[in-house]
């Protein structure tokens, strides 16, 4: 059996320094640390060792700052989400301008400056590829209302979406016609044409080879 590591408060590892050993959820063990930025944190041992993790995560999110703020603002992909948020909200020249500025959607003032943003964004999930939604499309952009979605997640809530509401179940048109196995051009036909109640329970009709 391999000896069992002599890990004391006061040792330290990066930017972190032990106070104690906690009860770990898995056999793996784990420490409760000081940031040097003053916060605390727990922490597997073998991450401290391996050097994976060197702070609370204020390292990180400071990274994260300098990088959009500063000569590298311009190029990041945040900043971009960023600079579109404050277009089309502020900037009645913005093609988007109706829709969101143009209808009362604000910003909450920390996020007119993009440190607090950025700060939000790599604490509750952003990476590359997402898409910055409003969980109540009537409300303004703030941390309370916010999240991170994917692409198609985002498309499908998009207000020109269309929301049906059927039977206390309400869906987008593309999800109803993926349930009926039909393509959406077809539902939006037969509702043109059909009862609610025909049009989302008949289902793919094939044809005779």
């Amino acid at each position: 059996m391999a000896k069992k590591l002599n890990i004391l408060p006061g040792d330290v590892f990066n930017m972190l320094t032990i106070l104690h050993e906690v009860e770990g959820s898995d056999k793996n063990r784990a420490f409760k640390c000081r940031c040097e930025c003053g916060n605390t944190t727990t922490v597997k041992l073998y991450l401290l060792r391996r050097g994976e993790t060197k702070s609370c995560g204020c390292k990180k999110r400071n990274h994260l700052i300098d990088m959009n703020t500063s000569h590298g603002m311009s190029r990041s992909k945040l900043s971009a989400v960023w600079q579109a948020m404050k277009q089309r909200c502020l900037n009645s020249e913005n093609q988007n301008f109706p829709y969101y500025g143009g209808r009362g959607i604000g910003i909450c003032d920390d996020w007119i400056q993009p440190e607090a943003f950025f700060k939000w964004a790599q604490e509750n999930g952003y990476r590359e590829g997402l898409s910055l939604e409003r969980i109540n499309v009537d409300g303004n952009y703030e941390p309370s209302n916010c999240k991170w979605v994917t692409m198609k997640v985002q498309n499908r809530n998009k207000r020109d979406n269309n929301v049906i509401e059927f039977r206390g179940e309400r869906l987008c048109m593309q999800d109803w016609a993926n349930r009926l196995g039909i393509e959406r051009c077809t539902l939006d036909k037969r509702l043109k044409n059909w009862s609610l109640e025909k049009a989302l329970t008949t289902p793919k009709i094939e044809q005779c080879s």
